[in-house]
């Protein structure tokens, strides 16, 4: 007996307005008392997900938990590139919050328990506001050469 998962598209490009009437799949299993901290969280934004692309890969994936998605099948649900999926989920794999079974095959499977509540938290976080989400992704990080120079800075 052949069993086939139900492919569910992410819908990140609808407006928060529009997406209050379009009926969404159960996005995970959260509660407010296992989330993680907002440092934490941004912590772990800023360090996995590179793109909204790799975040969105990450959702759609776990949003069908328990099936496999190759690289082409991805491709047509995210409307992307091959190349950018397969960077995506080369990157996520790399983090343990995916597996690639197969040559482009993908699941999402966490490592361990705690990528499992940051996961869960960035789910909760992006339901919520996509807007803050992505700032978080596109500002610049405060470590490295740019936190040292920062420390030399003047203050007024």
């Amino acid at each position: 007996m052949s069993f086939r998962c139900r492919k569910i598209r992410f819908e990140a490009s609808r407006l928060p307005s529009q997406r209050s009437s379009v009926r969404q799949p159960l996005l995970g299993h959260w509660d407010k008392r296992t989330l993680p901290a907002s440092g934490e969280l941004n912590g772990f934004i800023r360090d996995t997900f590179r793109s909204v692309r790799v975040l969105e890969l990450m959702l759609n994936l776990k949003a069908t938990f328990g099936c496999n998605w190759s690289a082409a099948d991805l491709v047509r649900a995210l409307r992307s590139s091959e190349h950018v999926v397969t960077t995506a989920g080369a990157q996520l794999v790399a983090t343990g919050l995916l597996t690639n079974a197969d040559d482009n095959v993908y699941e999402y499977a966490p490592a361990s328990d705690d990528l499992v509540r940051l996961a869960d938290g960035v789910e909760a976080a992006y339901a919520k506001s996509p807007s803050a989400i992505r700032r978080i992704l596109v500002s610049p990080s405060s470590n490295g050469l740019s936190a040292f120079a920062d420390a030399f800075r003047l203050k007024e």
